[in-house]
């Protein structure tokens, strides 16, 4: 229990009188000085070099500072009892000091003296003035930036969470090419309790392989807060390179799809081979040649009422397979079952290889085909 006690010597104010103490966000201790010269005190616990502010700063001239507490805002809050009773604030990186007076709702012959960050977000006060009164300041909302989902080459979803301490609150975010954004998505409403919400929106209609800052705010009755900047970098549209199936005529196998990289084994039944761009997902769809009957410029399938229309061929999907794919070259070793419950038939067949990109609409694909015959 060793007492070491820090004063003039270590930059404490000639004829100063500190009252309350506090710890700071910053790691330092801050302090009230009700001496002949008020200020506001910091402390290093390391260094233990004190540092005051004072109306140099922009405290009121005549305060007497009663009690201090860091506010969920980052900052610190201070009561002044002085000739201009006021709710006191001071930027802890800054040094800046700004008051809150009659004007902002304090009552008329007001005497605040001490102050406490509550559960709500807010700062919490007592008032010994001519009103004796319990006071509350209210604080702007906290936002925090969190992070980025990309859907593909034209979308993402951007999170966050935004505490609206005890005020009506929106959200919204952000985003553009670079920080200065010049894009915004519409204003949420999430209520006003003190309990962190989550906040996400989805971007769409973004530029294909373009990095995008975005940031979070949010909006009550006595600020607007602006989130932390971060970014995300959209994908290239995929690209699907040439499709083959080789051997081109195969026969039926057993064993399910399987698909690799590379492969130097000797090929069973057949193998699918294409190139992608880009990590995304792939579908297989497996169209098979059948007979139809044209019917208004199409060829449709034969039924009673077109038994008499010419005579025509059509490619009908029969079953389809979806993965996701390698950047670079892709083999799928194929034998002609779909799933553990279909197979394809012997007869004609057209393979179309699609990416699938949600944030796109159009779709990237390549065809060939192939002829399966009984085993």
């Amino acid at each position: 229990h060793t007492i070491t006690e820090f004063d003039h010597s270590n930059g404490l104010n000639t004829g100063s009188s500190p009252d309350g103490i506090a710890a700071g966000p910053d790691g330092t201790l801050w302090f009230t000085d009700l001496g002949s010269t008020p200020a506001i005190g910091r402390i290093d616990p390391t260094t233990h070099t004190i540092t005051e502010f004072d109306h140099s700063n922009g405290l009121n001239t005549g305060s007497s500072l009663r009690g201090i507490a860091a506010g969920p805002d980052g900052n610190l809050w201070f009561a002044d009892n002085g000739s201009t009773p006021a709710i006191g604030r001071i930027n802890p990186t800054t040094h800046t000091i700004t008051e809150f007076d009659h004007s902002n709702g304090l009552n008329t012959g007001s005497s605040p003296f001490g102050i406490a960050a509550g559960p709500d977000g807010n700062l919490w006060f007592a008032d010994q003035g001519s009103t004796p009164a319990i006071g509350r300041i209210t604080t702007p909302p906290a936002a925090v930036t969190g992070g980025a989902f990309v859907l593909g080459s034209r979308g993402a979803r951007v999170t966050g969470t935004v505490n609206s301490h005890a005020q009506p609150t929106s959200d919204r975010f952000e985003f553009g090419h670079t920080p200065s954004y010049g894009a915004s998505t519409n204003p949420v409403a999430i209520g006003s309790g003190f309990a962190n919400v989550p906040a996400s929106a989805r971007l769409t209609e973004l530029s294909p392989n373009t990095t995008y800052h975005y940031r979070l705010d949010a909006t009550n009755p006595t600020d607007t807060i602006d989130g932390a900047d971060r970014a995300f970098t959209t994908p290239p549209l995929p690209i699907v390179g040439a499709v083959t199936v080789k051997p081109k005529t195969w026969r039926l196998g057993t064993k399910l799809v399987q698909i690799t990289k590379t492969s130097k084994r000797p090929p069973v039944g057949t193998k699918i081979r294409f190139s992608l761009n880009r990590v995304v997902a792939v579908r297989l769809d497996f169209l098979m040649r059948k007979p139809g009957r044209k019917v208004k410029q199409k060829c449709v399938a034969p039924n009673h009422k077109n038994r008499n229309a010419t005579k025509c061929t059509h490619f009908v999907r029969v079953g389809s397979l979806s993965f996701t794919g390698h950047s670079g070259k892709n083999t799928v070793r194929f034998q002609g079952r779909i799933s553990k419950h279909k197979t394809l038939v012997p007869g004609h067949y057209r393979l179309k290889v699609t990416a699938i990109d949600p944030t796109i609409k159009a779709r990237p694909n390549r065809t060939a085909s192939f002829t399966v015959v009984k085993g």
